[in-house]
């Protein structure tokens, strides 16, 4: 999610890095104060909530479809890391592979102490709230768990009690790695480029099949080689075409098990169709905003400049913020008989402007630094050649 590719391609990466994972805080709201815009779970009766019920069942849940942003992540990833390390030299390219644990596991470490912090030190009642909150922080807590978790665990088990949001690290750490090791196959066996490409996406659809793979790392990777096939093939695309894919993309970012709009999806993918959806809308998404432009014009505004600089330290520290901040300001307003979503909506209100302001003390303190130290932690394990 992190490597920087040439001036000239980041404004779209950085806008559409930015706007994706905004799209994953508002779905993290949605989990805690409207969990029935994402699934009608137990005792909810669909008809006591017809707003809810009616976007679940509308192609417009985009707008908070956290699980497509995710592939958006994993697509531009494969996409970034393609275009840094093919061409390169193996050293080069080892150099790469050294850095990029350091790298992704220093704000880990960060985020997950925070997490412990907020776990600690807020006693947040949650019972109004989402069954999906209510089990937040519900574990012996302690500061050497959250190091070990942050440092290993989310890395290795996909574990991330402390902080939910890093599952996903698993995924880009060996994602990237695996890029790593692809581009160097390249660099070696140009000719085989294609080959070699849709040999790896084999591997990958054939260990997912045999369970040896679970879901979410078989199409995570999957969707890391989609993004470096974007990078070597994919050229700008005409308006029409960039529009076609990107409506079909948001289309298919909506899609959840049980909306109306998606029910054609059920006989042929079963409960898969959720994780094939996404899949499908990250690639979609990516291929017509990164070569599309218009949108590289918009990019290179400072406002979505500014959300794809900070997106990394925002998807590592919101949840914490709405798990203490926003379900206490829900809380205070709803002690005092506000009505139920005018209480949400204030408190996500408040807190969204909060999110991105620790977001930027966090990308000045922690981020930034960590990119420092796994350069340095490179050259010290692998020094330049003079």
């Amino acid at each position: 999610m992190n490597a920087q590719p040439a001036a000239a391609k980041l404004a779209p990466v950085e806008a559409i890095r930015g706007l994706a994972c905004l799209q994953v805080v508002c779905s993290h709201f949605a989990l805690v104060f409207w969990p029935w815009l994402h699934a009608f779970w137990g005792v909810a009766d669909p008809d006591d909530h017809p707003v809810q019920r009616f976007v679940h069942d509308s192609p417009f849940a985009f707008l908070y479809s956290g699980s497509a942003a995710v592939f958006i992540f994993f697509v531009l990833s494969g996409y970034i890391l393609t275009h840094v390390a093919f061409g390169r030299s193996g050293r080069d390219v080892f150099g790469l592979v050294l850095k990029r644990y350091p790298r992704l596991a220093l704000p880990c470490i960060a985020a997950c102490v925070f997490a412990w912090a907020v776990i600690e030190w807020m006693n947040v009642d949650y019972s109004d709230l989402s069954v999906w909150i209510q089990g937040y922080g519900d574990f012996p807590a302690s500061f050497f768990g959250a190091l070990r978790n942050g440092a290993w665990e989310v890395f290795i088990t996909g574990q991330s009690r402390y902080n939910p949001i890093l599952w996903t690290m698993r995924i880009e750490l060996w994602g990237s790695w695996m890029i790593f090791a692809l581009c160097y196959a390249l660099n070696r066996w140009s000719r085989l480029r294609m080959l070699l490409l849709l040999a790896c996406a084999g591997v990958l659809a054939w260990l997912g099949a045999t369970k040896v793979l679970d879901e979410e790392m078989t199409y995570g990777l999957l969707a890391f080689v989609i993004g470096s096939m974007v990078r070597l093939y994919l050229r700008d695309l005409s308006g029409i075409a960039s529009l076609l894919m990107l409506a079909a993309g948001l289309y298919f970012a909506g899609v959840h098990n049980t909306s109306a709009s998606y029910a054609w999806m059920q006989p042929l993918l079963g409960e898969h169709a959720y994780m094939v959806g996404n899949f499908i809308a990250g690639a979609l998404i990516v291929a017509a905003l990164l070569h599309n432009a218009l949108f590289a014009k918009l990019a290179a505004t400072r406002l979505l400049m500014f959300l794809g600089k900070v997106s990394f330290s925002v998807y590592l520290i919101h949840l914490c913020i709405v798990a203490s901040l926003a379900a206490m300001i829900f809380n205070a307003l709803q002690a005092r008989d506000w009505d139920y979503d005018v209480s949400a909506i204030i408190a996500c209100a408040i807190v969204l402007p909060v999110i991105y302001l620790v977001a930027t003390v966090f990308h000045r303190f922690v981020d930034s630094p960590a990119i420092t130290f796994s350069n340095k932690f490179r050259d010290r394990l692998l020094p330049r050649r003079r």
